[in-house]
């Protein structure tokens, strides 16, 4: 009798495990459905990206681009370009055209902190989404996607600062556009520096290290 019961429960135990591995392969190929998938597809389709760097002629933008294009365009989504080609000028007119034509998104590569400033809070106000990337403006758009130019600042002054140490004890200080985002807060930076270490600065673009 315990016999027959036992065999019973094995043979149950059996028919289940044939019942489940028969449904697993249906499971399988139906796989779970992601509630959010549909809604974030259709967000996505129709929808335009326009991109305006600082120029087109070169491989950072040219790769920026690339990269813009192959994870939006599978989704439904126009990735357009208005290439400045280095004019402040054609670039405030590419923005401002493109305000008009209502782009879901505007991606900007800031030649300097004002040109693009005022054009980006009209476009937000409009309900553009304006992307700043690698160099910011004056104005905190929805989102700036770049480096940590103080960060890097003061991690360079202390670097060079230290490797010149007990030799001429002074730094030259040569940079490009003043007006470009990665240079804009580079005189911050360094009295950021000289305050934590004590180091001395003039105003020529050249500072004295302490003895």
């Amino acid at each position: 009798m315990i016999l027959v019961g036992k065999t019973t429960f094995k043979t149950m135990l059996l028919g289940l495990g044939l019942t489940a591995a028969a449904a697993s392969p249906v499971l399988a190929q139906k796989g779970l459905d992601e509630p959010f998938q549909g809604a974030f597809k259709d967000a996505l389709a129709g929808k335009t990206v326009a991109f305006v760097p600082v120029a087109m002629n070169f491989d950072l933008t040219e790769g920026w681009f690339a990269g813009l294009k192959k994870e939006l365009e599978p989704y439904g989504v126009k990735v357009v370009v208005r290439d400045p080609n280095w004019s402040t000028n054609a670039g405030a007119q590419a923005v401002t055209t493109l305000i008009s034509e209502k782009p879901a998104v505007i991606i900007l590569h800031n030649p300097d902190v004002q040109t693009y400033a005022k054009l980006a809070q009209r476009a937000e106000n409009d309900g553009i989404y304006i992307i700043q990337i690698n160099m910011g403006s004056s104005y905190r758009s929805s989102a700036f996607v770049g480096a940590n130019w103080i960060e890097i600042g003061e991690r360079d002054t202390e670097a060079v600062a230290n490797f010149c140490k007990g030799k001429s004890n002074k730094i030259a200080v040569v940079q490009h556009s003043l007006r470009a985002g990665g240079n804009a807060c580079a005189p911050d930076n360094l009295f950021r520096t000289r305050e934590s270490s004590q180091r001395c600065f003039d105003c020529s673009g050249l500072f004295t290290l302490n003895k």
